[in-house]
């Protein structure tokens, strides 16, 4: 093992020898050493480092490399260590540094000469077919087989002559069979194998397809069993045939006039066709058919089952009327008897057609409530089962006499309450009430305006913000919610309020802090008397709305207020809908000078290539004055990489792709500032595959 000199760096500046004495005494590292193994395919190699140490107090190390990349951190009880996979520089020394973790001040750093590899490259020989199995619906097995060498993959595609891919598979599972193989049509079939995520290592192979010829579908013996008739002169239907090469997992069934009857699974074979329809024919038709096979068919005729259609009936239709109600209805118990309803539901109708209910036959006896009487000396009702307008009954039945009870308010009462500052005031209502028959009313004003709608259940009840009418009595009119004709007045003095009129003073500006795009900051405040609004609205000099803002927020300041330009800028304040309400201030506005945005020190990092067109590359720079929190980079063309934060720098563009001149080209803006940029040309590395 090869001694390698060692630079090691404190952090206050000493010479070379005091520093390394520094480390050595005080950090406890010393004597680095690097062991090279061998080379691996993909431009990595064995590193075994060894160092010597007292550290009682860390047991950790960490391992960087160059860029102050982070390998991996790791147990002084693993020295000597080593590095399967150590990533090449690409440069003439390979570089690692050694850090006691969380004493950045102690470390050990070295530069060496890299292993001598040479990639390995990707190939792949010997691809060998064979056909195997054919099915029925043309394709075959295909056994595939080759020897690889370096593919730096554990996964293989297979594509088709079109460039389809046919799967993904593993190099460990060699020789593999793809099931149904997918024949071209051609005199010869065609693969290509390709190392995953390795274009250039290919190989294809052509082959003769096995010969086959598709086997013809057939359905035979196609037997048909009628079984139980139904109340509406269906029947059942067993069908069941035999079936070659049928290729679907499904068939159909046709009438005899081509009308789908159903789709069925072959697997649930015999099948039977509920409900089956007759023709009205002698003999009824099928027509079995593999699905999407319509050359795949069987046909049959049969004698249909001699079933009588069960006639429907409704017979024994009894009423009983009930209890009277206010509105003047009543309740009425129906019950019937039924054969062959066929329908679990019936409706009832009254004389002229109109549909009182509908109700299900298990719950008869049905009581209808609330029906409502004809105004005849006999009410009628029509019973008829649902969907079914030939099996009803009808009948005709004496009303109960009932009185109707007749709704009534009285003694309407009024008491007004608080004023308010818009001229408004509460009003207390409350009232007696017989016979309501519903549990709202309603509140009008004189010319019929709907106050609002109350439960008769909170009474009594609160009008807030009532708008006198100007008049010298005030007019309410209380009405039972639906019942026009059952409603109550009253006429009542309005209180003595004077309207509080509403006003804004000592409006006060004061100017803050300037920003970069030539705005500033300002706070305003101001006293406010009977706002009857929580919001007050800013406006410009020219009526353009700044803000809305809540008095309770007092004082405000608005963010980035735009000059005018003028000598004196201006506001006006205005309370939130009273636009009679408002004040106005002008004043001087401060000598912000607007701090142009610029980028400086824009410097280009260029790291490991990853392909022989595409490297890593970090870029850097310093900004004044940005204005917004986005950067982006464009390259030559002024095509755009992307947009990023601010925050994010420095920031690492991986796979930058080469732009194929000597020198590679940068942009960088700030975002929506397209006069803050700056570009650089840089030296393009020597990326080799």
């Amino acid at each position: 093992m090869a001694k390698v000199n060692f630079i090691a760096v404190c952090l206050l500046i000493f010479t070379f020898l005091a520093c390394q004495r520094e480390v050595e005494e005080k950090c406890n590292l010393s004597d680095l050493r690097i062991e090279k193994g061998e080379c691996h395919s993909d431009n990595t190699y064995k590193l075994i480092l060894n160092f010597k140490h007292r550290n009682r107090d860390h047991d950790l190390f960490e391992v960087y490399i160059r860029n102050n990349k982070k390998i991996g951190t790791y147990k002084f009880a693993d020295l000597p260590l080593t590095i399967q996979d150590f990533n090449m520089s690409g440069k003439d020394f390979d570089y690692i540094k050694i850090v006691i973790k969380d004493k950045p001040h102690c470390f050990l750093v070295a530069e060496f000469k890299p292993s001598m590899c040479e990639e390995r490259k990707c190939s792949i020989n010997e691809l060998r077919t064979e056909v195997g199995e054919c099915h029925s619906d043309g394709t075959f097995d295909l056994t595939i087989n080759f020897n690889h060498h370096n593919a730096g993959n554990e996964y293989f595609n297979v594509y088709t002559r079109d460039g389809k891919l046919i799967g993904t598979y593993k190099l460990a599972n060699l020789p593999i069979t793809i099931k149904n193989f997918k024949r071209s049509g051609n005199d010869h079939d065609f693969i290509k194998v390709v190392i995953n995520d390795k274009p250039d290592c290919f190989a294809v192979a052509e082959f003769k397809p096995p010969a086959w010829e598709e086997p013809k579908c057939s359905i035979n013996e196609l037997r048909t069993e009628v079984g139980e008739c139904h109340l509406d002169g269906t029947f059942d239907l067993k069908i069941n045939f035999n079936h070659h090469n049928a290729g679907n997992e499904n068939f159909n069934v046709y009438t005899r006039d081509g009308k789908l009857i159903g789709t069925y699974k072959l697997a649930n074979l015999p099948v039977t066709i509920k409900n089956f329809k007759r023709s009205g024919n002698d003999h009824d038709f099928i027509k079995v058919v593999i699905n999407d096979k319509p050359d795949c068919f069987a046909v049959a005729e049969f004698k249909p089952p001699a079933c009588e259609e069960r006639k429907c009936s409704i017979n024994e239709l009894r009423t009983e009327v009930g209890e009277c109600h206010s509105d003047g209805t009543f309740d009425l118990k129906i019950n019937f008897n039924h054969h062959n309803a066929g329908n679990e539901n019936f409706n009832v109708y009254a004389r002229d057609g109109k549909l009182i209910g509908t109700y299900k036959l298990a719950n008869l006896p049905v009581n209808i409530k609330n029906f409502k009487r004809s105004g005849n000396d006999h009410d009628f009702i029509k019973v008829v089962i649902n969907d079914k307008p030939d099996c009803f009954a009808v009948a005709e039945f004496k009303p109960p006499a009932c009185v109707e009870r007749k709704c009534s308010i009285n003694d309407l009462r009024t008491e007004v309450g608080e004023c308010h500052s818009d001229g408004t005031f509460d009003l207390k209502i409350n009232f007696n009430h017989h016979n309501a028959g519903n549990e709202y009313f309603n509140v009008y004003t004189r010319d019929g305006k709907l106050i609002g709608t109350y439960k008769l259940a909170n009474l009594p009840i609160t009008i807030k913000n009532f708008k006198r009418s100007g008049n010298d009595h005030d007019f309410i009119k209380v009405v039972i919610n639906d019942r026009p004709d059952c409603f109550a007045v009253a006429e009542f003095k309005p209180p003595a309020c004077e309207e509080r009129k509403c006003s804004i003073n000592e409006l006060r500006t004061e100017v803050g802090e300037c920003h970069s795009d030539g705005t500033f900051d300002l706070k305003i405040n101001f006293n406010h008397h009977n706002a009857g609004n929580e919001f007050f609205n800013v406006y410009t000099r020219d009526g353009k709305l700044i803000g809305t803002y809540k008095l309770a927020n007092l004082p405000v300041t608005i963010k980035n207020f735009k000059r005018s330009g003028n000598d004196h800028d201006f506001i006006k304040v205005v309370i939130n809908h009273k636009p009679d309400c408002f004040a106005i201030a002008e004043f001087k506005s401060p000598a912000c000078e607007e701090r142009k945005c610029s980028i400086s020190e824009l410097v280009i990092h260029k790291e490991e290539c990853t392909s022989d067109s595409t490297y890593h590359l970090t870029i850097n720079f310093k900004h004044q004055n940005a204005g917004n929190e986005y950067f982006e980079v464009f390259t030559r063309n002024n095509i755009r990489l992307g947009t990023y934060k601010l925050s994010s720098l420095p920031l690492k563009i991986r796979n930058f792709k080469k732009s194929g001149r000597d020198y590679d080209y940068l942009r960088v803006c700030i975002n929506d500032k397209d006069d803050c940029c700056k570009a650089i040309e840089f030296k393009s590395p020597g990326c080799r595959e």
